[in-house]
């Protein structure tokens, strides 16, 4: 098996996650889903220029614009100021996306 899951481990992440679903969503230990809201830096640029992956070890997976839900953005969709970003990392990756992005 490529990743193995104990039901101990599931259980707790399944609270933490019902505990505090708005802010991060915990998949698997060392593994997290979290929202953010764009950095200056981020606006009005497509994602490609940005190298987010590469910057901080996150990845965006979707972008809340509005009502709608941009999931698996393209690489050429460009973020709006009232965009909601959500990615997938480390809690580390995590750090570093918030450290190198700060929100506007």
């Amino acid at each position: 098996a490529n990743l193995v899951i104990s039901f101990s481990s599931l259980f707790t992440t399944t609270i933490l996650n019902l505990l505090n679903p708005e802010k991060l969503l915990m998949l698997s230990e060392g593994l997290n889903i979290f929202r953010a809201n764009p950095s200056q830096a981020i606006v009005g640029k497509a994602l490609r220029e940005q190298k987010i992956r590469q910057s901080t070890g996150c990845s965006i997976i979707a972008i809340k614009r509005g009502e709608e839900m941009l999931l698996n953005p393209d690489p050429g969709t460009s973020v709006s100021k009232d965009d909601e970003l959500i990615l997938i990392g480390t809690a580390q990756a995590e750090k570093n996306f918030m450290e190198q992005y700060p929100a506007a």
